[in-house]
């Protein structure tokens, strides 16, 4: 390829890899979205349903139950984490 075509075809791949990195920043911002949604609802129903775990004995199966939430919890935060250090690269790309 001559060096006059590699100038001419230059903005268009650096335009087709902005058009890349604005395509992986609106599907992230969806991932975002969804993870956020549904940290929150797993928040309301642990307040809905474990309420009784407060006010009664705590059995076995609660315990075990309360546990599965922590766990959920720790998972859902490293995920959400995980978003947040694509957030910050894909700000990092587009701020080139």
């Amino acid at each position: 390829m001559s060096k006059l075509n590699e100038n001419l075809l230059a903005p268009i791949i650096k335009k087709k890899s902005f058009n890349n990195i604005i395509n992986d920043a609106h599907k992230h911002l969806g991932d975002c979205s969804i993870a956020i949604n549904n940290s929150q609802k797993f928040l309301k129903y642990i307040y809905k349903y474990s309420s009784s775990a407060i006010d009664e004995l705590i059995d076995n199966a609660k315990n075990e139950r309360i546990d599965n939430y922590f766990e959920y919890i720790k998972h859902d935060t490293e995920y959400l984490e995980k978003l947040e250090a694509k957030s910050i690269y894909l700000i990092n790309e587009l701020t080139k």
